[in-house]
């Protein structure tokens, strides 16, 4: 029994491994860079075989290790692994490690001892004999440096002397000389060491930035690019700090000169703040903004940057929605918010964006905290806040809490909000008007009209009434009534043509709407010349929209979809055809598509198909120079493509004038200014050309008055027809932008616009609202001293205290209705970029 046991045992008995096959896990456990295994692996097969050869060795192995705890600034641990790799007899690599160790501990002191021993018992190697060159410099102990590179050279290789040399004639102010010897380096003086950095080194020092400049490939004349030598070295500590005292020294953007998501710790932080600064002084506050999220807050080495930071990202957000990212704004705005307590000035203008950009949590949230708010300042200041004030704000925001419910979800909630809302104020617009879309949302069409009718009729101006108003119309074919409610609102939603007198192409009503959500509805199906080419372009627009349209009206766009049915749509027509397509494909992506990656070529390929065009079509080159016009080049450029353009045609007054004339449609510009000026006293007679003046200017303007009446007397005393109807086609056009101006004080807050930082544009409002006039531009400098108070932290001036204006509190849209009145787009949440605090 005994015996069977035994057999049994010897035959399915784990049997030991081969030393080969030790051997390979580990070499394969090295590669993977895991070391402490790997040390177990070398003593498993110690123990299989005690005179087994083993590479690497344990003193390689320790090394690697030793190498890998440095990285991680692990010192102290790293210290005694490189002694144990000289006691198993790793000299030269394992003195140099142990002496990094202890400079990094701060141990200069113990370095220099420990590799002054090793040298003067000749058990340093040469190619190592250079860290005791560095270290005798560190101690400056430059009497010892040369006593040894004159005595005792044959113990130190070329390079090594070249760079002592170089070094020593450094601290001699002998520039020159130190170059010369650098650059006979050819190689590095101690491991790792690189000589052209050395000789950088040597430029700056001696303040030759230019010459530093060129072998830092800063250069911008030079034929390589900055990035072709940094690229060689990405994460070098060492050139990065040269870059950065490039930068300092001469200027240039540190962005420009290296990629900081690159740049290691410690000096992250520091290049950080350097790019930031830059970039405020370069008036660029909105990457400004973006640097200081990526700066550790508070920030224990600048604590200056604390007092800077929240007027910063208030100015941020304001420069982002300027430059069409108001993603950007949210994150700046959102990150002060509720610093140093809840800013309500600072919510409100917060919250569209919020909504825009389909983060409706975090609006729930503010709109909270908003409620919040107002509700205890209405206990502690009673007499500001009576019924008739109080109430209709409250039902306000229940309006909003009611739509962010609906587009989380939260159906009950929103319901309830929207009853609370109709309890405090049933006879508020905005309250009618979410009655009429419920009405609506639950198949009550007829029902829904004439509420979402005396919705607009008492003042709502949410596009979403508007919209579902103009819908439900159309599904009962009440195509007057629709007529006719455009007619009346459709200046209040930028629906601009409903002049029915002009007959104005469809795609151009729609595009020169400017409004994404009139644009979308004017290119529906159901829309008059459903069949135009151009509104079949604008048409497939709308249906590549990929979400919501923001703040800016902008949506992003599926390229792919639309470049298909676009180039498809365009395979069938003629080339005359194809010049109003081209142009409404290019408008489209202009007005309303967000910047993303690859829309500015796209955008770019369609003109270039319009300008190729012009052989066969010539009223393609008249379109193209219109949307050069709206696209917006600078001055010389500009002037060269009009100029050229104008000297094909027989009346060039003329054309340049409908060349503005037809810009102005998609964009307010001046850049045709000069020209027109220019044009004006080669042709003083020439009406159109007073009235393409006049629109240069802001409609509201009194010098848009001045030009546009002289322009039409002239044209009616010399009874020009065209000039006439050109004319009577801007009127229509200006009664369609015409919107009554709300008061300038009214009964919360003042806000103006999204970002809510103009103040300029406020006081000139109330200026001519109780004046009359405009302001002197010296009394307004004295009214807006708003640099200086943002420096102070006090931030932009809201002015809470004064009344607000219901079209920019309430009106900017606190809700696209989602469900149930359409499904919220799914979007993914930016986060912030602050960056965690380095740990070493």
């Amino acid at each position: 029994m005994a015996k069977r046991r035994g057999r049994q045992k010897q035959k399915f008995g784990k049997q030991p491994l081969s030393v080969e096959l030790l051997q390979k896990q580990l070499e394969t456990l090295v590669k993977q860079k895991k070391y402490r295994q790997a040390l177990d692996k070398l003593k498993q097969i110690r123990r299989a075989d005690p005179a087994a050869e083993i590479t690497p060795s344990e003193a390689t192995i320790l090394s690697l290790r030793g190498q890998q705890e440095f990285a991680q600034a692990n010192y102290l641990q790293a210290e005694r692994t490189f002694r144990q790799t000289l006691e198993l007899g790793l000299v030269g690599e394992g003195h140099y490690w142990l002496a990094k160790c202890l400079l990094a501990l701060e141990q200069l002191e113990e370095a220099l001892k420990l590799i002054e021993a090793a040298y003067n018992s000749q058990v340093l190697p040469k190619d190592y004999a250079g860290c005791y060159l560095k270290l005798l410099f560190l101690k400056e102990d430059t009497a010892k440096v040369e006593e040894l590179i004159s005595n005792q050279s044959k113990r130190f290789y070329a390079p090594q002397l070249h760079w002592a040399r170089g070094i020593l004639a450094l601290q001699a102010e002998q520039f020159e000389d130190a170059v010369t010897h650098l650059k006979k380096m050819g190689r590095a003086a101690t491991p790792g060491d690189r000589p052209t950095d050395w000789v950088i080194y040597a430029h700056q020092q001696a303040g030759n930035w230019d010459k530093a400049g060129k072998e830092l490939r800063l250069d911008p004349f030079s034929n390589s690019s900055m990035f072709s030598l940094s690229s060689k070295f990405p994460h070098h500590p060492v050139r990065q700090r040269l870059i950065m005292a490039q930068v300092v020294a001469t200027g240039k953007s540190l962005s420009e000169a290296l990629d900081l998501d690159e740049i290691e710790s410690p000096q992250c932080e520091a290049a950080l703040i350097l790019e930031m600064l830059s970039l405020i002084e370069e008036g660029n506050i909105h990457e400004a903004g973006h640097r200081a999220e990526e700066v550790d807050s508070p920030c224990d080495a600048f604590p200056e940057l604390d007092a800077l930071y929240r007027p910063l990202m208030l100015l941020a957000g304001e420069q982002a929605i300027k430059d069409n990212q108001p993603e950007c704004a949210e994150n700046f705005w959102s990150e002060v918010v509720n610093q140093p307590s809840f800013d309500p000035k600072l919510a409100v203008n917060l919250l569209p964006i919020l909504r825009d950009e389909g983060s409706y949590h975090e609006r729930l949230d503010i709109l909270c905290q908003l409620q919040k708010w107002l509700k205890q300042d209405a206990k502690q200041n009673p007499s500001g806040w009576p019924d008739s004030r109080l109430n209709p704000t409250l039902a306000k925001l229940h309006c909003m809490l009611a739509d962010d419910y609906m587009a989380t979800g939260q159906y009950q909630k929103g319901l309830r909000a929207l009853k609370e809302a109709e309890r405090l104020c049933p006879e508020a617009p905005d309250v009618i008007g979410r009655q009429g879309l419920r009405a609506r949302m639950n198949g009550h069409h007829r029902e829904a009209i004439p509420l979402l009718t005396k919705a607009l009729e008492v003042g709502c101006r949410h596009d979403e009434v508007y919209i579902a108003l103009l819908e439900s119309l159309e599904s009962f074919g009440e195509d007057d009534a629709r007529k006719e409610i455009r007619r009346r609102f459709g200046k209040h939603f930028g629906d601009l043509s409903v002049d029915l007198e002009i007959d104005t192409p469809a795609w151009i009503d729609a595009l020169s709407s400017r409004k994404y959500r009139v644009f979308e509805q004017l290119t529906r199906a159901g829309a008059r010349d459903a069949k135009e080419s151009a509104l079949q372009a604008c048409r497939i627009f709308v249906k590549a929209a990929e979400d919501d349209p923001n703040t800016n009206e902008r949506v992003t766009l599926d390229q792919t979809t639309a470049v298909k049915q676009w180039d498809q749509l365009l395979q069938k027509l003629t080339p005359k055809d194809k010049v109003p397509v081209l142009q409404a494909i290019f408008l489209s992506i202009q007005l309303f598509a967000k910047r993303k990656k690859g829309i500015a070529a796209l955008q770019t390929q369609y003109q270039q198909q319009l300008f190729a065009l012009a052989e066969q079509e010539p009223s393609a080159r008249a379109a193209h120079i219109v949307l050069v016009v709206v696209k917006g080049l600078k001055p010389d450029r500009l002037k060269l493509a009009v100029g050229f353009y104008l000297q094909t045609v027989d009346q060039p007054g003329t054309a340049l004038a409908q060349i503005q004339l037809q810009a102005r449609r998609f964009a307010q510009t001046d850049a045709m200014r000069p020209l027109i000026d220019e044009a004006i006293k080669r042709e003083p007679q020439n009406p159109q050309l007073l009235l393409a003046k006049a629109t240069t200017f802001p409609a509201e303007s009194p010098a848009y008055e001045k030009f546009k009446e002289q322009g039409f007397e002239l044209a009616r005393r010399l009874q020009d027809a065209p000039a006439l109807k050109a004319f009577r086609e801007e009127e229509a056009f200006q009664n369609g932008l015409a919107m009554p101006m709300p008061p300038a004080l009214s009964e919360l807050f003042d806000f103006v616009g999204p970002g809510g930082l103009d103040m300029e544009n406020l006081l000139q409002r109330l200026a001519q609202e109780f004046l009359g006039e405009n302001v002197p531009p010296e009394v307004m400098e004295r009214m807006l001293p708003e640099f200086e108070r943002m420096m102070a932290g006090e931030g932009p001036d809201f002015d809470l205290d004064e009344d607000f204006d219901e079209g920019d509190f309430f009106d900017f849209d606190p809700f696209t209705f989602s469900p149930p009145f359409g499904k919220p787009p799914s979007r993914s949440k930016k986060t912030s970029k602050r960056r965690r605090r380095f740990e070493i």
